[in-house]
């Protein structure tokens, strides 16, 4: 969740909110259509900081994909919206 500070003492608060907030932290969102997403975000003039990209990512013997962009918001958190592409196994390569 992502909260408007409001100024006043927060059990919520471990240190000093020091600008940029977000500096270090990476948020994954899962979204169901990145590409209209992406297409909107960059409608309403914010640039994308990396365009849609499809990856695959390793889970022991399998793949998991998904097609994701990231987007730097004004409080420099890295925001990583995602839709999923499945699974699929791990290709082995023959030893020669």
């Amino acid at each position: 969740m992502l909260e408007q500070d409001d100024l006043e003492e927060s059990p919520w608060r471990v240190g000093p909110l020091l600008s940029p907030y977000g500096r270090g932290m990476n948020l994954s969102i899962q979204c169901s259509d990145t590409k209209a997403l992406a297409r909107a975000i960059e409608d309403a003039g914010i640039e994308l900081r990396r365009p849609i990209k499809e990856c695959w990512y390793r889970d022991k013997e399998r793949l998991h994909g998904e097609l994701n962009f990231l987007v730097l918001d004004p409080d420099g958190y890295l925001l990583r919206f995602t839709r999923s592409l499945g699974f699929r196994a791990v290709e082995h390569q023959a030893i020669a």
